[in-house]
């Protein structure tokens, strides 16, 4: 029977396009009984079938799984990106089901699945138990869909498997950018295919120049060393979504939660924040250089990666106050800028209100003209000697910005174009970018050297406060 589904296509032989070629070998057809291969040496995995959106703010599902939706069908994606099928499970009367998953195994993806085969909507398991253990899986929505059709895909693009970090692209595609994906493909399935092409593209781009900054800072690892972090948080969030928990607080404990196992690693909060505004420029030129014919698209994706970086800008900041030894005023100071810069990136209506949040907080720490009514001018108590010396080096910070944006902009440029743009090859130039900011920033250390034991904080607040998201878009 030819499929009536879209994401039923998806998943289907023969869209090497997508990059998700051979997904489903058996889409369109009865597959397997639990237990292949008459083993009993198996896990299982428990979660809820939904009409949902998603929990992040803003399916391939969406209205109408839930009441289509027969059975579950459980798959390990293979190291090629072909997901090879390994139970069915029925789907009770309130949209539960269970299925059987092999025992600890990684990068599981679940398809939800009505009575002609057609695949509704997907979700991922970051790990499954061990044997007759049961794991929560989150529920599956248009948000879960599309990010388990980006994970094949990046595998599929030939990315290792191994290094294919769960946790990190569920921070990364929230609800809105996904309901964006389903839109284009509702409209045009070519277009929709690409979407999640460019999106897996732009996640390998963002987590490349993530693990290059983190390298930086002093804690050298890969994406699959992240994972291994990453994923019990990831895991608890399944848990409180499935649990009914507010998406919004069940969100905020994924992304702190995150942050600690980062820290507690050995990367601080002010390095995260560093890296990930790395990261979150290299996903916005990656959408940039490969969908840019698609502003609105490219939009949804900036918006996405500006809300994670604000997340972090604010721990890392509230870090660097902290750790000076600032008083309590000038700590919550900084909490307040970074919660103000949050709620008004959750509000940009385009990519100007989102460049104008991020230059109200740069505002907030720093300015050419009115350093003293600044917080970090409050901490410093600066004197008209060492108030020149800080105007100064902010002046020289906003030039480092602008030229940092600038070289981002150049690498846009040179990859616009390419049929699927190398997303190395834009971490690689937004890293470079990068590093040459940090060391004009750094440069300033002498300017700055009569603030003596304050130097280094100032720079840090510079590097955190100007390395963000772009003062404006000429520069994207």
């Amino acid at each position: 029977m030819k499929s009536t589904s879209l994401l039923h296509r998806l998943f289907t032989p023969g869209l090497a396009a997508l990059g998700l070629a051979g997904a489903s070998m058996i889409a369109g057809c009865p597959g397997p009984t639990p237990g292949p291969g008459g083993t009993e040496d198996f896990a299982t995995a428990t979660g809820l079938i939904t009409d949902d959106e998603g929990g992040q703010d803003k399916n391939f599902a969406g209205p109408g799984t839930f009441a289509a939706a027969t059975m579950v069908r459980s798959h390990v994606i293979a190291e090629d990106g072909r997901l090879e099928a390994f139970a069915e499970g029925d789907v009770d009367i309130d949209g539960r089901y269970v299925v059987d998953v092999p025992e600890l195994a990684d990068h599981v993806v679940i398809q939800a699945l009505d009575d002609d085969f057609n695949v509704l909507g997907a979700a991922v398991i970051e790990l499954t138990g061990e044997v007759d253990e049961r794991v929560t899986v989150t529920p599956l929505t248009i948000e879960s869909s599309v990010e388990a059709a980006v994970l094949v895909s990046m595998i599929d693009q030939g990315h290792d498997r191994a290094l294919a970090n769960i946790a990190d692209l569920r921070a990364r595609i929230d609800r809105d950018l996904a309901l964006e994906v389903k839109g284009r493909a509702d409209a045009d399935e070519d277009a929709g295919r690409a979407r999640v092409a460019a999106l897996a593209r732009a996640v390998l781009a963002a987590q490349d120049a993530e693990v290059s900054a983190y390298s930086d800072a002093g804690l050298a690892v890969d994406q699959g060393v992240l994972f291994g972090l990453e994923a019990p948080v990831s895991t608890t969030l399944s848990y409180a979504l499935d649990d009914g928990e507010d998406p919004a607080a069940a969100y905020a404990a994924f992304y702190a939660a995150g942050r600690d196992a980062i820290a507690e690693a050995g990367l601080a909060a002010d390095d995260q924040a560093r890296a990930e505004s790395q990261a979150a420029a290299a996903f916005r030129a990656q959408l940039t250089a490969d969908v840019g014919v698609d502003p609105a698209f490219v939009h949804s994706g900036s918006v996405t990666a500006a809300a994670l970086e604000a997340r972090a800008l604010t721990a890392g900041m509230s870090t660097l106050f902290i750790e000076a030894g600032a008083d309590a005023d000038a700590v919550n100071d900084a909490a307040l800028a970074g919660t103000d810069l949050q709620a008004a990136v959750a509000q940009a209506g385009d990519d100007e209100d989102v460049a104008a949040a991020f230059e109200a907080y740069r505002t907030s720490f720093t300015s050419r003209s009115d350093m003293d009514d600044t917080i970090l001018g409050d901490v410093l108590s600066l004197d008209p000697v060492t108030l020149g010396f800080v105007t100064d080096a902010v002046d020289a910070a906003v030039d480092a910005s602008a030229a940092l944006h600038a070289d981002i902009d150049e690498v846009i440029g040179e990859n616009t174009g390419e049929t699927e743009v190398d997303a190395m090859v834009i971490a690689d130039g937004v890293t470079s970018a990068y590093d040459d900011f940090e060391t004009t920033i750094g440069e300033q250390a002498t300017v700055l050297s009569a603030l003596g034991d304050d130097t280094g904080f100032v720079l840090d607040v510079m590097v955190l406060a100007h390395g963000a998201f772009p003062p404006s878009t000429d520069a994207l």
